[in-house]
């Protein structure tokens, strides 16, 4: 599985917003992994002093107060690949590989990246929290890569068994599935310096530790590196002019250079975008595309409402969105079907945009429950369009590309 994750801060965005989105893609050939994931709701709450956490290699204390997360998940796991919570901190792992065995009974960067989410109210807060856990229980893998990414701040950690090296993003930052932090680091985790000369990994000529390169594992890296210097290049490129739907964009141009660069091809699995707006009434949805849509439309999911069930389970979100999926590979079809979709994104776009005003009007009035009422409905109408186009797409019907027709405004949804 690869990963790409890119962070734009406020001073490299439009409006002033940190911006995280992250590509999740699998060799072709790999049968069976397309549909092998879902999105979960994970809901907030408060604990009791003795309860547990049951991971894949060992139980760990939970903590007294959880926040409510947005992810996508592994069908058959626990943690999360890519995620937000309800404090505006987003986050995302990828993969490397280290020199450090992994830990005996360690944790997974999945299970690490849902834990912090879970635990996290910022980026300076999810650090200490990943440290803590990489401390106690270390790294089951052989190495992950996590960005955590707050309103204000984004920080890139790259991990193995139980040490860590931290890098504060400035504006813009590309992260793939190989390690890239080297004397750049801002911490590093106590005792790291000292192994890696006793490994005679870095002359003791007191020099500064360059981590990744006394602590990757050689061999052939290039795909990843290209990967990361063709997104490193488009943010660049963009930075001051970045949105979220710039940002959509910016993704879906990445992988589709990079899938035709690649020797073998690829197919996404997921891509998620999130926009996290400083003011503490903002909302803050998750946008997903499923894999089969090939970023040709993503769907906001808000926290604070109840998600439509075709989201929760794996299997239904993959019946409604396998058909277009295959439509989109037909050549003949694929820029009508993209066009017909653009319009259903647009709508998307402006139904968030009208919908996030009026919900921080009602929180502000302290009307939560409406808000959350107001994001059920909105979701539950998103998915009834799309399905309804996706109809229209399969019968062949060849209707003028008109707008849909409205449904009722914000305010009349009560």
């Amino acid at each position: 599985m690869g990963c790409d994750m890119v962070v734009a801060l406020g001073s490299a965005s439009v409006w002033g917003q940190s911006l995280f989105g992250m590509n999740v893609h699998e060799a072709s050939e790999s049968a069976g992994l397309a549909d092998s994931w879902r999105l979960r709701r994970i809901a907030g709450g408060c604990h009791a002093l003795d309860e547990k956490v049951q991971l894949a290699n060992l139980a760990i204390a939970q903590t007294k107060q959880t926040f409510a997360v947005a992810g996508v998940q592994a069908e058959h796991g626990w943690g999360l690949t890519q995620g937000v919570n309800e404090q505006r901190l987003a986050a995302g792992v990828a993969r490397w590989t280290a020199k450090l065995a992994p830990a005996a009974a360690g944790l997974t960067g999945p299970e690490l990246l849902r834990l912090v989410l879970e635990r996290g109210r910022n980026v300076r807060q999810a650090l200490e929290v990943l440290a803590d856990l990489l401390t106690r229980h270390g790294l089951a893998s052989r190495g992950n890569i996590f960005l955590f990414v707050d309103p204000h701040e984004a920080i890139v950690v790259e991990a193995a068994a139980h040490f860590w090296a931290a890098f504060e993003c400035r504006q813009v930052r590309a992260v793939c599935d190989l390690a890239m932090i080297r004397q750049d680091w801002q911490r590093l985790a106590p005792g790291l310096a000292e192994h890696a000369l006793g490994q005679q990994w870095w002359p003791d000529d007191g020099t500064k530790l360059d981590f990744a390169g006394s602590l990757q594992q050689a061999g052939p890296e290039t795909w990843p590196l290209k990967r990361w210097g063709r997104a490193t290049l488009m943010l660049e490129q963009q930075n001051g002019a970045l949105d979220g739907f710039s940002l959509r964009g910016l993704l879906r141009e990445h992988y589709a250079a990079t899938a035709a660069a690649s020797r073998t091809s690829s197919r996404l699995l997921s891509s998620t975008v999130v926009s996290l707006p400083a003011e503490q009434d903002a909302l803050a949805p998750l946008w997903c595309c499923p894999g089969p849509l090939e970023h040709a439309l993503y769907f906001p999911l808000f926290l604070e409402g109840d998600w439509p069930q075709a989201f929760a389970d794996a299997e239904a979100l993959a019946r409604n969105c396998r058909p277009i999926g295959d439509l989109l590979k037909k050549r003949s079809k694929a820029q009508e079907i993209h066009e017909r979709l653009q319009e259903l994104q647009a709508r998307f776009d402006q139904d968030v945009v009208d919908f996030s005003g009026e919900a921080a009007s009602l929180s502000r009035q302290g009307s939560r429950s409406q808000v959350q009422r107001l994001a059920s409905v909105l979701m539950q109408n998103h998915l009834e369009l799309f399905q309804e186009e996706s109809r229209r797409l399969q019968e062949h019907k060849h209707r003028p590309h008109a707008k849909p027709e409205p449904v009722a405004e914000i305010g009349q949804w009560f």
